[in-house]
């Protein structure tokens, strides 16, 4: 008999081992992805790969006008476990440079109507920095999203409400929360940012559209006891008292438009922004390491405008995508060229022309070329003419 108990207890302990790892394994859902980069380079462009990003005569070869760079530009994990309404992510990104936290959040879904995100995530501002990275269509983001959003991700609380299929707003969505606006850095104090995003997306027939409108508010920390802004042509300078907080604010409006043509499927998104950014005479990036200290305070105001239009074309019954891309970035929008401080300044205008290659499931290989141009200044010496600084890039890309 009791060997009888014995088996039974065994067989009962494999039956819920079993159980549980099919259960387990039904929960966890893990995925990443891999991309390596060749890069060919004028000498005044700055490489996004290699120890070295830019051009050395010593090592490129002096008689040259271009270099050359390769190697990982990125790659990434993603794992994901689910029990009922509660979702854990977590992500991690790494390349040449090392390993860093992309994201770790809770996801909570109690109704089809809601969704909150808490934890360490992708900012949900506009329409292309809130993409995963491997899905980025132009391989980065345009040159003004890269400066506000230095690091497309920061510690906050995200709530969405999404209106139900079945209801009149469908295709409605807004998402809106907090930051700490100090990306994966730990935050200081308690000040936090307004982050919102509201969307509408439809299908009619066999179009696509959506339209969507953001909005970010914070300040920042000013270590100086001076504070900048550019009135008209003209500095105005204010002298104040140290941690005085300088403002942050971004409007922002995207569209995007998908409908079907005899070669293939065609598809154009726009977005644009236009807003008031605290920043550094020779750096018009956002903090990211509250890097508030005398030698590089944040007491300069200034009002830009910048955005995108990317237009892909599909072609039917082949593999290829074709890419074209323009983006602007103007981080002055207040004073006349000849009174700007430094080449933080400086209007830029890229224009793109690529080809994507789907190769197979999950693996793709895109070849763009950016032609970069410059506003001349003459009285900055290294923007008084039209740099040389056209960049060509080729990635494969594995994603699963």
């Amino acid at each position: 008999m009791k060997k009888v108990f014995t088996l039974l207890a065994l067989a009962l302990t494999i039956g819920f081992s079993a159980k549980a790892q099919e259960s387990f394994k039904d929960r966890l859902q893990v995925g990443g992805f891999i991309q390596t980069d060749f890069e060919w380079l004028q000498y005044e462009e700055k490489s996004n790969t290699g120890s070295n990003q830019f051009y050395d005569p010593k090592k490129d070869n002096a008689d040259n006008d271009y270099f050359i760079r390769y190697g990982l530009r990125r790659g990434g994990i993603r794992l994901a476990y689910n029990q009922g309404i509660v979702q854990g992510i977590f992500e991690l990104d790494l390349n040449d440079g090392g390993i860093d936290p992309k994201a770790a959040i809770i996801n909570i879904k109690p109704a089809e109507w809601i969704e909150i995100n808490a934890g360490l995530q992708t900012i949900w501002f506009g329409e292309e920095t809130s993409y995963p990275t491997p899905k980025q269509e132009m391989l980065e983001h345009c040159e003004m999203l890269r400066n506000i959003f230095f690091l497309d991700r920061d510690l906050g609380v995200k709530i969405s409400l999404i209106a139900p299929q079945k209801s009149v707003f469908n295709g409605l969505r807004l998402d809106f929360g907090v930051v700490s606006g100090n990306s994966i850095n730990k935050t200081p104090d308690g000040k936090v940012n307004f982050v919102g995003h509201l969307k509408y997306k439809t299908n009619i027939r066999n179009v696509y559209a959506s339209i969507g409108t953001s909005l970010y508010y914070g300040k920042v920390n000013n270590a100086s006891v001076s504070y900048i802004s550019f009135d008209d042509n003209e500095l105005d300078i204010t002298f104040a008292k140290e941690n005085t907080k300088n403002k942050r604010l971004y409007y922002g409006i995207d569209a995007q438009v998908k409908f079907p043509t005899i070669i293939g499927n065609t598809e154009i998104k726009t977005e644009w922004v236009y807003g008031i950014q605290p920043s550094m005479e020779n750096s018009f990036r956002s903090p990211f390491n509250n890097e508030y200290n005398e030698n590089t305070p944040f007491n300069i105001e200034r009002k830009f405008f910048g955005g995108y239009v990317y237009w892909f074309q599909n072609i039917k019954q082949t593999p290829f995508r074709l890419l074209f891309k323009y983006t602007l970035f103007n981080p002055n929008t207040t004073a006349d060229k000849e009174y700007y401080l430094s080449s933080t300044d400086v209007t830029f205008h890229t224009f793109g022309l690529g080809c994507q290659w789907n190769i197979t499931k999950g693996l793709n290989l895109t070849a763009l070329f950016n032609i970069n141009k410059n506003e001349k200044v003459e009285h900055i010496p290294a923007y008084s003419y039209d740099r040389k600084d056209n960049h060509f890039t080729m990635r494969l890309q594995y994603e699963f």
